[in-house]
């Protein structure tokens, strides 16, 4: 009987740990360069370009890379949604179209683009990506509204 209360409180300890980790919205990608770190979602211009920067960096490419791995094994659309979401804010997203389209920012040219996942076709990416961005403005609308009513 101690074993297994034991047991449960150990479970109970990683499961409160495990809680803590995903409630932070924020999420660190840690660059070669350990001051360096990129907090995420980027919420700029200015941050992508940084972010780009250091993509240059192979090492720091790679981790980037396996960051994203968890999404593995998932339809592209929505493999897409989660990597975009974790990646870059809403406000920043409604800056850009795939192509560049209604004066937006191109976005297809980014070096975090090109890490796309070997079972899907580019094809595939751009109407998934491009998708996602073209919604940028109904999520911040959909997330803005509740708080528009209450006043």
């Amino acid at each position: 009987m101690m074993i297994v209360l034991k047991r449960t409180e150990n479970l109970d300890a990683r499961l409160k740990s495990i809680e803590s980790e995903l409630s932070h919205k924020r999420d660190v990608i840690v660059s070669e360069n350990e001051d360096e770190a990129i907090t995420l979602p980027l919420e700029s211009v200015q941050q992508l370009e940084e972010f780009e920067a250091t993509l240059q960096d192979k090492k720091t490419f790679k981790k980037m890379i396996q960051r994203f791995k968890f999404c593995e094994g998932r339809k592209i659309t929505r493999l897409t949604n989660l990597i975009l979401n974790k990646l870059i804010s809403d406000e920043l997203a409604s800056e850009f179209s795939w192509h560049g389209k209604k004066g937006k920012k191109i976005f297809k040219e980014n070096k975090a683009v090109k890490a796309n996942c070997a079972s899907c076709t580019d094809t595939e990416i751009e109407i998934a990506v491009g998708h996602w961005l073209a919604q940028a403005s109904t999520r911040i609308n959909r997330r803005t509204l509740p708080k528009k009513r209450n006043m």
